[in-house]
């Protein structure tokens, strides 16, 4: 005699990690990430930030840790950020063989992970030779991630 077997089906769970550099920690890139999955769900694949942030304000979200809620703090954060985004928005003309291009004016470069950037020209970019290893690695690490991303694409064409 058959016995009916039930398959249960286990539902994987996604393995989230946090992009290097990033001041998330392994557990939490994975509550963060496994959090964010389960609203873009909810949402039929389309999220906005504003859906974030709304459910991060619950305070069993487990989202809510990672923003800050004094707004005092948050306020000195934001202006921070406008800061870094004044920073990395600015250019300037440079020649190259013999073509203008716009280039960033300032780069951000860091001696440790987790340390606060500081921020320097494109001269000392380009000139200084422990600057340049940083600014030409972090350049690799984009192009192979971009690299990875197109097989991804295209991998989805076929």
């Amino acid at each position: 005699m058959k016995q009916n077997i039930k398959q249960i089906k286990v539902k994987q769970r996604k393995k989230y990690k946090s992009r290097e550099g990033s001041v998330l920690n392994k557990e939490q890139a994975q509550r963060y990430g496994s959090r964010i999955e389960e609203l873009m769900n909810q949402k039929k694949g389309k999220l906005l930030a504003t859906d974030v942030l709304s459910d991060a304000r619950k305070k069993k979200s487990p989202l809510n840790d990672f923003f800050e809620w004094d707004d005092t703090q948050a306020a000195i954060s934001h202006r921070l950020n406008q800061a870094r985004y004044l920073l990395r928005n600015i250019v300037e003309v440079v020649v190259l063989e013999g073509v203008k291009t716009e280039q960033r004016s300032f780069f951000c470069v860091k001696h440790t992970p987790h340390q606060e950037g500081t921020y320097i020209t494109l001269k000392s970019a380009t000139t200084k030779v422990g600057y340049r290893k940083e600014l030409l690695q972090r350049i690799i690490n984009h192009l192979e991630n971009t690299t990875q991303l197109l097989k991804l694409f295209q991998s989805f064409e076929k």
